[in-house]
């Protein structure tokens, strides 16, 4: 646990790059005891915030985890998945029993398109979408 040079109200731990280079860590207002998670960004619209995130990539950075590959991939295949589920239910009317044959088939290959995006080669840092019917 460190806390910021500026100020000893707060202490810092946990500290982890995330998939965006910002730092992911708990924030514990001493005061209080009070833990909060915090995400350190260099763009944060609180001074703080920046604070932070300027102290832990420059003074602190040897306490700052780094994101293994593996963290990042899962990362990624989460917001790919999740993604897909979005395009699937905005799409789901077309498989419904009172819509017409033509229209369900059309949009059959669609719908399974977006479950094979998993098995892209580049799955799950780069995905080439499928295109909707028109």
């Amino acid at each position: 646990m460190f806390t910021t040079q500026e100020n000893g109200d707060y202490a810092f731990t946990n500290a982890k790059y995330n998939i965006w280079g910002t730092i992911d860590c708990d924030v514990t207002i001493q005061e209080t005891g009070e833990v909060i998670p915090f995400t350190a960004t260099p763009d944060d619209t609180q001074e703080y915030g920046r604070v932070l995130y300027e102290q832990l990539s420059t003074t602190y950075v040897s306490q700052v985890a780094p994101l293994s590959d593996e963290e990042r991939d899962a990362t990624w295949a989460w917001i790919q998945r999740s993604e897909r589920n979005i395009r699937l239910k905005e799409t789901d009317w077309t498989q419904q029993p009172d819509v017409p044959e033509a229209t369900r088939t059309l949009w059959q290959s669609y719908r399974q398109a977006l479950r094979d995006i998993s098995t892209q080669e580049s799955f799950p840092l780069e995905v080439t979408w499928p295109t909707p019917p028109a």
